[in-house]
């Protein structure tokens, strides 16, 4: 009985073990992201926002290959519009804390978005 439950164990147990452990630290990893940009955003870093719209940028992709593959299911098209939705506001508020700076007397490099 015990070498059927260890084969079964070993068969079955494992991979859904090691999945489990691939999501957590997939998870792990976006917690971690997501904590640096919101730090960075908290610290008034200068590139911060450029970081954050880099960031959500990336997933444009993904969204649009979902689509592509089930282009019926509208929960990718409401991702799709909420994700450019708030790049587009990323966008918008990128320079928020320019005015931070130059009070401070700190200036973005030269050639940096005004």
């Amino acid at each position: 009985m015990a070498a059927k439950f260890k084969g079964f164990v070993g068969v079955i147990g494992l991979d859904v073990v090691s999945e489990g452990r691939d999501l957590f630290t997939v998870l792990l990893q976006a917690l971690r992201q997501f904590a640096g940009e919101g730090f960075l955003l908290l610290a008034r870093v200068w590139w911060a926002t450029y970081f954050t719209i880099a960031m959500t940028l990336c997933g444009i992709p993904i969204e649009i290959l979902e689509i592509w593959r089930r282009p019926e299911r509208f929960r990718s098209w409401f991702y799709l519009v909420v994700n450019i939705s708030i790049l587009a506001y990323l966008w918008y508020r990128r320079n928020e804390f320019r005015d931070d700076f130059r009070e401070l007397g700190i200036t973005p490099p030269r050639g940096a978005a005004r």
